[in-house]
């Protein structure tokens, strides 16, 4: 299960190798099975089509960790703006609480 020095050499990998970018990152786990979910958050993401934004994100991955254990538990990425993100947070906060109180 992923630790927080894996997660943060994580970070520290994606700040570093998109550093053009600046982004923020977010790690996710998922405690019951350890898995990652990455949100990497940018304006500069903007002028960039989604599979862009993926192969750039997944590349600084790729070439950092391929090797490293901790990579295989990586099993979500995606890059936004912040707009994008904000709208996306948005909608998971509602479909929690729509399934908390409305079953």
């Amino acid at each position: 299960m992923a630790g927080k020095r894996d997660i943060a050499k994580i970070k520290k990998v994606l700040l570093e190798g998109l550093k053009e970018f600046a982004p923020e990152v977010i790690i996710e786990r998922n405690l019951n099975n350890g898995y990652l979910y990455i949100r990497v958050i940018s304006d500069a993401f903007e002028k960039y089509h989604d599979m862009q934004r993926m192969e750039m994100v997944g590349e600084v991955l790729y070439k950092a960790l391929v090797g490293d254990a901790i990579y295989p538990t990586i099993i979500s990425v995606i890059p936004l703006t912040k707009a994008e993100y904000e709208e996306w947070h948005a909608q998971s906060l509602q479909a929690f609480h729509d399934e908390k109180y409305n079953g």
